[in-house]
């Protein structure tokens, strides 16, 4: 997120940026300061955190906080945090495993470490290999049931995405399928 203004601080080790939850009862994150230029830009590294809607704070070590004025509004700067499935492809994979499914969404973890992915009723784990802030891959692992199930992603703060897709399309689900798992049959 890039910040613009009058009289900003050009010295990142001065500066400290919070997302401050709206509903008290919630956590509230800092943020980074990622550079401060010209005493007009500010840019700030958002970390991930719940799904909900915060003020953003930003102050000088020994001054306070900074005064908002957007568009004549002298409330804190509002920021709604996202964190949601759009697609997974492909559609349909062994019942033994090994499909390499790619999921695309907003606001992931960059780390692998810090998304999980799992399948169906019985939770059957996928394994992340990789993943960016939009997308990541996962191997599927063996099945016990030929029917189209749905995907949870979770990540390091186990908030839960839900699939953005309202329609009936299914373009958050997946499908262990029997007629694509390969039957060997001599040797």
């Amino acid at each position: 997120m890039t910040l613009t203004g009058t009289s900003l601080d050009t010295d990142v080790s001065l500066l400290k940026a919070f997302l401050v939850n709206t509903d008290p009862a919630k956590e509230s994150y800092p943020v980074s300061v990622f550079t401060a230029t010209g005493g007009t830009e500010i840019v700030l590294v958002m970390s991930g955190g719940k799904q909900g809607t915060y003020s953003l704070t930003v102050e000088k070590t020994g001054y306070g906080g900074y005064n908002y004025n957007v568009g004549g509004v002298t409330t804190p700067i509002q920021f709604e945090y996202k964190f949601v499935m759009t697609s997974v492809t492909p559609k349909t994979g062994s019942l033994e495993g090994g499909t390499i499914l790619t999921i695309g969404g907003i606001n992931f973890a960059t780390k692998t470490s810090q998304m999980q992915v799992f399948i169906g009723p019985q939770n059957v784990i996928c394994d992340v290999l990789t993943t960016t802030a939009t997308q990541l891959t996962c191997r599927t692992k063996a099945a016990t049931y030929d029917a189209k199930t749905t995907i949870s992603l979770t990540q390091r703060l186990q908030d839960v995405a839900t699939c953005a897709d309202t329609d009936s399309n299914n373009a958050c689900g997946f499908l262990y399928s029997s007629s694509v798992t390969p039957v060997i049959t001599g040797a």
